[in-house]
């Protein structure tokens, strides 16, 4: 996807949720497109900067994981 940031893939051993008595009920209204209208609107070279600029670290400034090239993969 145009302006995609990461996947991240992850085993959970265990997960648990609450009863949901209390959680709101919302309809489901459509994808939002302007992820794909502002990377549509960049060159390749222009993202890669906006990349390693903005998403190097986390918003806590913890590192972020390696950049990846499309056409090559992490070790797991």
């Amino acid at each position: 996807m145009p302006g995609g940031r990461a996947v991240i893939i992850v085993h959970a051993d265990r997960i648990s949720d609450t009863c949901g008595y209390a959680v709101p009920l919302y309809t489901f209204e459509g994808q939002r497109s302007r992820l794909i209208e502002w990377a549509q609107e960049r060159t390749e070279a222009e993202m890669d900067e906006h990349r390693s600029l903005k998403n190097s670290s986390s918003i806590d400034g913890l590192p972020a994981i390696p950049a990846v090239t499309p056409g090559s993969t992490l070790a797991q």
